[in-house]
């Protein structure tokens, strides 16, 4: 919360502390104003009765006058209904005694008219009461013959003055400063809380949005690990410089489709691929044309097998294809395919480069059920050999067929 938010809300605190003060004395007003009536009703009905000697009109006339305050105070206007109030006690409270000369009880109603009306006063309206107070007992002395209010001396007189401020006006003033420090103190306790309460909650909101983002950035990062992973997975299993699979990935793969033919019973080949001027064009165009070359004929290759086929680079110019389900015919028909469209075209790059293809195959056939079925990888082993066995013989055959 800013400086000036604060400020904001303690004046707002002192003006609804304030506005509570206000009504509150109204409230006691009016409460004093319609005890003050009742009393006096009571009294007036026992006037008319003759049970007590007060006149009847006066009762009366005074019972009115506090029904107006209390009606007064109720409907807002405190301090007609306040000034009415003060007139009606110290005007009727020295009445009586100046005009028949007994200011025995009404010397005793002073004082608890003082206190009475300081509980409601306000600041400016507290002196007045207590100073038409000390004036009202002075007047009570001087003007009348009461036994109980002649021969007092000036001293005597201060005394008594100070005695009653100290015992209505200064107890009356405590209590109202004391309700209303209670009241200010309740409603800024109240204020704080809830200021509390939302500085907490804006603090959980910036928390949890906090929380989301890092959440949100956490999944993120997860969410590019596992795709490096899974790159750097992939790439592990793949040749750099053809983008085939390599022979890692052959030498679990292999086994892996033996298996799977042992399982099915379904045929397997195997062709290892060389090609054959392969050497001769890394010692005549450099190793930069023939890794270019390599490039070419594994984009090239591919285009001739079949959806469940699959080539590798096993290593130099030499690549693996596997051929499950295809049996010896299909699988010889496929790498003359293989052969006839890698030399049909000449490499398209300058320089234009014939490129040659020399091929050896295996075939597994899955043995009977009954019979002992050999490892997997026993099997893919003896494939390899098979087949690097068989390209060699072709190898030779084609080199004498040339001579």
């Amino acid at each position: 919360m800013s400086r000036a938010d604060s400020d904001r809300a303690d004046a707002s605190l002192a003006a609804l502390a304030a506005q509570f003060d206000e009504r509150r004395r109204r409230s006691w007003l009016a409460t004093l104003l319609l005890a003050g009536a009742v009393l006096m009703g009571i009294l007036a009905v026992f006037a008319v009765l003759g049970v007590s000697s007060l006149l009847w009109e006066v009762a009366v006339a005074i019972t009115a006058i506090f029904a107006l305050g209390a009606w007064l105070a109720r409907i807002g206007q405190f301090d007609a209904a306040f000034w009415l109030t003060y007139a009606t006690l110290f005007l009727g409270l020295l009445a009586r005694p100046m005009l028949t000369g007994n200011a025995s009880i009404n010397a005793l109603f002073v004082p608890l008219s003082v206190f009475l009306l300081v509980l409601v006063a306000s600041p400016v309206q507290r002196i007045i009461v207590v100073a038409t107070g000390l004036a009202s007992l002075t007047l009570l002395i001087l003007t009348t013959s009461d036994a109980s209010t002649t021969d007092l001396s000036w001293s005597d007189l201060a005394f008594n003055g100070v005695l009653v401020s100290a015992l209505t006006v200064v107890p009356g003033y405590l209590a109202l400063r004391a309700s209303r420090l209670t009241l200010v103190e309740a409603y800024s306790a109240t204020k704080r809380a809830q200021r509390l309460t939302a500085e907490l909650n804006d603090a959980r909101v910036g928390l949890e949005q906090e929380v989301r983002v890092q959440t949100a950035d956490l999944r993120r990062v997860l969410a590019e690990t596992d795709a490096l992973v899974e790159q750097l997975a992939a790439s592990a299993l793949r040749d750099y410089l053809t983008g085939l699979y390599n022979r890692r990935y052959l030498d679990e793969e292999l086994p892996r489709q033996v298996a799977m033919s042992q399982r099915s019973g379904q045929p397997l080949g195997v062709a290892m691929i060389d090609l054959a001027n392969f050497k001769q064009i890394n010692d005549t165009y450099s190793h930069k044309v023939g890794d270019q070359v390599l490039a070419w004929v594994a984009r090239r290759l591919p285009e001739q097998l079949g959806p469940a086929d699959l080539l590798c680079r096993f290593g130099g110019d030499e690549f693996i294809a596997l051929f499950p389900g295809s049996n010896a015919a299909e699988m010889d028909a496929k790498l003359a395919a293989m052969e006839r469209e890698l030399t049909s075209l000449p490499y398209p790059a300058d320089p234009r480069i014939s490129v040659g293809l020399v091929y050896g195959r295996a075939c597994f056939l899955p043995a009977d059920a009954d019979s002992p079925k050999p490892r997997a990888t026993e099997i893919a082993a003896e494939l390899l050999a098979h087949a690097g066995e068989d390209l060699r013989e072709r190898r030779v055959a084609a080199k004498r067929a040339a001579t």
